[in-house]
């Protein structure tokens, strides 16, 4: 009995260690699992953060498989919520570092139910053939979508879904290695646009590079105006720009080119707006005019700790996507708002990719004025659910109202959306949209050219 009772001393004795050793991790900042952290990844001093989640473990791990069979019930009974030991006991600290596994569990639970009601809800829907007279006619434009980042993969693919075109325009490097030193940030973000649009075409510019010291990667601002330059040219509809800095006419030429796109060109730019939190203001290029900013919430739609303030001079409209936990593919994790930017900017190409597919290609007004800021703020904000001041993205909620008794097709979706965000942008004139053999007449309100 002496025996027994030693051992079981013993046994808890190791239990405290094991504790304490999380804890002095959580204080100094040590992930939970740091042999699977990728690189970090900052633009100017706009940091990424990079995490990877092993579903199947948690920092509890290393209790599961000490303690008599009694110990590991326990812990297994209460891996559902977070383990609150009386304070008596365990110090706060402890029992933080025990919540932040449970809230990290939950975080990327969230982002994977958001994408499968993408997946199973808004994409069937959106990406579903209707016999329309699009389908008739030439077959309609395809979606394209330039992503400035530090390049991709050579080996990316996903659902046999590849990039069209790629260039380095990085000064001193060659133009064909857009792969060169790759850290892994562009490769996620090209993952995250795949997902939410899988038909899209990917244009990849590389415009970011590591420090002469090796350190982390930061935008080249030179590579930017050419790269900004090379996607008008390939009239690309979408660019998506997962950096920021915080000065904004520094003479670059960076400010210009976006400008003159925003002015003369029919496309959509979308930025990442920051990772600071309350301690920093939304950065460069996501407060410009002409671009659509996008913040990282959580896949349940509440704000973390890294969302940017919501009061802002430069936005009238503030989106936010999933941008914690997400998955990169395989077991890898990421968080920040660079990864929530490219989600967006998916959405956004599937509206183009609906509206291309099932409206006559002679009405070309509704085209050039569905790829303004202005007209895909209020499709977005109908395809959102209002968090505060954010507009969090959940296109499936419009989607399956009533689906069960009266289906949602893509046709509705586009009446509806010329019928409502549209009508201030459209010229005095009338649009047809075909159904069958029946022509459907959208009458548009005069509106200043």
């Amino acid at each position: 009995m002496a025996s027994f009772a030693k051992t079981v001393s013993h046994q808890a004795t190791s239990s405290r260690a094991t504790i304490a050793i999380l804890s002095s991790q959580h204080e100094r900042g040590t992930p939970p699992h740091p042999s699977r952290i990728h690189p970090p990844y900052a633009c100017g001093q706009y940091p990424e953060v990079q995490d990877t989640v092993e579903r199947k473990r948690n920092p509890l791990r290393s209790l599961k498989s000490r303690g008599p069979k009694k110990q590991r019930n326990d812990i297994n009974k209460h891996r559902s919520f977070p383990v609150k030991n009386p304070p008596d006991r365990i110090p706060n600290r402890q029992a933080s570092c025990q919540d932040t596994a449970f809230l990290s569990l939950q975080s990327y639970q969230g982002a994977d139910k958001w994408f499968k009601n993408l997946e199973t809800i808004t994409l069937p829907i959106f990406m579903r053939q209707e016999n329309t007279l699009a389908r008739i006619g030439p077959p309609p434009k395809e979606v394209r979508i330039a992503i400035l980042d530090s390049g991709i993969d050579s080996g990316f693919h996903f659902r046999d879904r590849v990039y069209k075109r790629s260039k380095n325009f990085i000064s001193g490097e060659s133009e064909h290695n857009y792969n060169k030193g790759e850290t892994g940030h562009g490769t996620a973000v090209a993952y995250q646009v795949a997902r939410a649009c899988p038909n899209a075409k990917l244009y990849i510019a590389r415009v970011a590079k590591r420090n002469d010291d090796g350190g982390k990667p930061v935008p080249d601002k030179q590579a930017i105006v050419k790269a900004l330059q090379w996607a008008s040219r390939e009239e690309v509809d979408i660019i998506i720009m997962s950096f920021g800095w915080e000065t904004q006419d520094d003479g670059d030429g960076v400010e210009d080119e976006l400008d003159n796109i925003k002015n003369k060109k029919s496309i959509l730019m979308f930025a990442a707006s920051t990772n600071d939190g309350t301690l920093g203001k939304m950065l460069f290029p996501a407060r410009h005019c002409g671009v659509i900013a996008v913040d990282a919430f959580d896949g349940f739609g509440k704000e973390i700790p890294t969302t940017g303030t919501p009061d802002s001079d430069w936005k009238r409209e503030r989106f936010a996507a999933p941008g914690r936990y997400l998955s990169a593919g395989g077991d890898k994790r990421v968080t920040g708002s660079s990864y929530a930017c490219p989600i967006v900017a998916g959405i956004a190409g599937l509206v183009i990719e609906a509206c291309r597919r099932e409206m006559p290609r002679p009405e070309a007004s509704v085209y050039k004025r569905l790829e303004t800021r202005e007209a895909m703020e209020s499709i977005l904000k109908l395809l959102s659910t209002p968090k505060g001041d954010f507009n969090f993205l959940t296109p499936w909620e419009m989607l399956r109202e009533d689906r069960e008794e009266n289906p949602c097709e893509t046709f509705d979706f586009c009446r509806s959306i010329i019928k409502g965000p549209l009508r201030p942008y459209l010229r005095c004139g009338a649009s047809f949209m075909m159904k069958g053999n029946m022509a459907i007449s959208l009458i548009s309100p005069t509106a200043a050219s």
